[in-house]
């Protein structure tokens, strides 16, 4: 799998970029569990799915290949503490049955944690949307839009514009 495409603006405080996996991984599959014993007692087991680890290698090995330190500083450097995550699923099968909402953590989890340790409680606004493609089409893909977000954190600040 490859980036499909990059792009920054360092000034709008924004980047985007487009990664393809074989299939886009639902919070549903994410975790399995097993029963284990200890002193004759059972207690669950919980674990990343093959499946979920199959689609955080294939996120994670694109997103090394994007130098973030150098198309978005602003990531870094505390001049932008909160952000705008916006995310496009375009999914070549099952559209009617997988939910958007659904698909959000793990992707977030992949560009936060893992590539830009960062932490993920930054994204004060979630965007989502999906798409589809025909299913002749191999890969599915995962537009992200990266921006400082320009929401008013601050509940009673921005009742005052209300009022």
């Amino acid at each position: 799998m490859n980036v499909k495409d990059i792009s920054g603006d360092i000034k709008k405080k924004e980047i985007l970029f487009i990664l393809s996996c074989d299939e886009v991984v639902s919070v549903n599959s994410l975790y399995s569990v097993r029963v284990g014993k200890k002193n004759g007692k059972a207690y669950p087991i919980i674990y990343k799915s093959n499946e979920a680890q199959k689609f955080c290698n294939q996120v994670n090995e694109q997103l090394l290949t994007i130098d973030f330190k150098t198309l978005a500083p602003w990531l870094f450097d505390g001049s932008t503490p909160y952000l705008n995550l916006t995310i496009q699923y375009v999914v070549n099968h099952g559209f009617g049955r997988r939910d958007t909402s659904n698909m959000i953590k793990c992707i977030e989890d992949c560009i936060f944690g893992h590539t830009l340790g960062l932490n993920d409680s930054r994204n004060v606004e979630i965007h989502c949307f999906k798409s589809f493609l025909p299913p002749t089409l191999k890969n599915e893909l995962i537009m992200i839009r990266l921006s400082e977000s320009t929401h008013c954190v601050n509940y009673m600040e921005d009742r005052k514009s209300v009022v």
